[in-house]
């Protein structure tokens, strides 16, 4: 097929044209394949031989499914950044209700949308993965509701997202659920690092912190960063990242994209 394609031509108006063909192909070698996989992968397939030239075959992967999904998520960040200046990300809400009497709310679901240009709008699964979301969980909660959160980061870590565990160190007990808890980041608490210049005893904690969180491959932040003391000695110990009013003020998300 392919080469008697390429051997055709047309005219048009005095001019010579060639004709390509792009083939996606998916093999169909094991039973209990849907229809749906089959043809989600045949298309995949005929995107990389486009992709990669056209007038050719291109016979569909396991990797191929993954190439193409980081490079469908890289066309989305376009459209996220232009969502946030120009303002289209929105809110929705879901009730949920008690199943014996569907007039009484227990609770509600928020939901984030956007809407794109044409007014259409977007569900979470066709940007989120292109975002990159980092949840923060307050230290007290976590270890109070030690079960109820590991599962709830389990699942988040499935899907791709990042967790830090913010304003750590207040309470000790909390170093023996590190090695449980599977987390990215901790952010130490800004009552320490304010302390750090002040008492052995606070730098010492910080340190602890950090050299535990490094032994557990977690990264750490410190918090409540206020002057370039502070900043220097936090850059001493080794500690990954800064925030606070001395590296910039809170400000609204779409002065980032001004």
């Amino acid at each position: 097929l392919l080469e008697e394609i390429r051997n055709f031509s047309f005219v048009w108006e005095d001019k010579v044209f060639n004709v390509g063909m792009s083939i996606g192909a998916y093999e169909i070698n094991k039973s209990g394949v849907d229809r749906i996989t089959i043809f989600s992968s045949a298309d995949r397939a005929c995107y990389l031989a486009k992709k990669n030239g056209g007038n050719r075959l291109h016979i569909y992967t396991d990797q191929d499914s993954e190439l193409v999904e980081r490079e469908e998520e890289a066309s989305m960040m376009p459209v996220i950044l232009d969502a946030f200046e120009k303002n289209r990300f929105f809110l929705m809400y879901q009730p949920i209700v008690t199943a014996d009497d569907e007039n009484i709310i227990c609770a509600y679901e928020v939901l984030v949308r956007i809407k794109a240009k044409d007014g259409t709008l977007l569900m979470p699964k066709e940007f989120l993965p292109a975002s990159v979301l980092c949840f923060e969980i307050a230290e007290s909660c976590a270890m109070t509701l030690f079960l109820e959160v590991t599962n709830l980061v389990k699942k988040l870590k499935i899907i791709g997202c990042n967790i830090a565990i913010d304003n750590f160190g207040m309470g000790m007990s909390s170093f023996m659920y590190l090695k449980d808890l599977p987390v990215d980041i901790i952010k130490i608490d800004g009552r320490l690092i304010n302390e750090i210049l002040k008492t052995s005893t606070d730098m010492t904690v910080v340190k602890s912190i950090n050299d535990i969180a490094h032994l557990s491959n977690i990264k750490t932040v410190a918090e409540c960063v206020e002057s370039i003391e502070v900043l220097e000695k936090v850059r001493e110990l080794g500690i990954d990242y800064v925030q606070g009013l001395e590296i910039d003020r809170p400000g609204e998300i779409n002065e980032i994209y001004k």
